[in-house]
């Protein structure tokens, strides 16, 4: 009895991280999100903070990366149960709704940000991403920059512990970031809700890619 209430506990502090997470998310840089279908849109879009990653081909990616392009960011990793594959099949939804549309997707990246470094190597990631869509882009780092920057764009995880030091969940937020060609944050998609228990909420490829062909369009690029 008194492991399961730790599990319970243990829950609601992860459930608890997750929401203060999804706040953050709509308030950092102190403004508020105006809402659109499908997306919750910054009135003033916040250049994203300096970091410098690695890609799945071992090449640095920085801030740079992101400018020229409109980039679809989820942070989550490649052993992940539920989520993330969920959200990187959406993603290949996406991309192929998009090129079928005037503008097409070559303007626009989808790159998967792994939070469990120790883990997820470059081949790893480009092995798992590139399942998905060759033309994924998949960036990992140390744990101090991968941080930094979660912290500076309130992306919300946490390591739940397994058996062993090799076995373990990380519990993260599920919101996928758009940032714009100037490398600046955006939009915000947010997963829907479960609607069964045990069941996993996830993202609307259809709606994404409305929201996004909006956005895209009022800015003409």
């Amino acid at each position: 009895m008194k492991s399961n209430a730790l599990l319970y506990v243990g829950a609601a502090v992860v459930a608890l991280l997750l929401g203060l997470g999804a706040a953050r998310l709509l308030n950092n840089g102190g403004t508020q999100p105006a809402h659109i279908p499908g997306a919750n849109l910054y009135p003033q879009a916040i250049p994203m903070p300096p970091f410098t990653l690695v890609d799945e081909e071992g090449k640095s990616f920085t801030n740079e990366s992101l400018k020229g392009k409109w980039s679809f960011l989820f942070f989550g990793y490649t052993y992940c149960p539920d989520v993330c594959p969920m959200t990187l099949t959406v993603f290949r939804e996406v991309a192929k709704q998009l090129a079928a549309t005037p503008q097409g997707v070559d303007n626009t990246q989808f790159v998967f940000v792994s939070v469990d470094p120790n883990r997820d190597t470059p081949e790893r990631l480009k092995e798992y991403v590139r399942y998905f869509n060759p033309d994924f882009k998949g960036v990992t780092g140390d744990e101090k920059t991968i941080g930094q920057l979660t912290s500076a764009i309130g992306i919300v995880y946490m390591k739940t512990p397994g058996k062993t030091d090799d076995d373990y969940l990380v519990d993260h937020s599920s919101a996928v970031l758009l940032v714009d060609p100037q490398g600046r944050r955006y939009a915000i998609f947010t997963a829907k809700p479960s609607q069964e228990a045990g069941s996993v909420g996830g993202h609307d490829p259809k709606v994404i890619t409305n929201a996004f062909e909006i956005i895209r369009q009022s800015q003409g690029a």
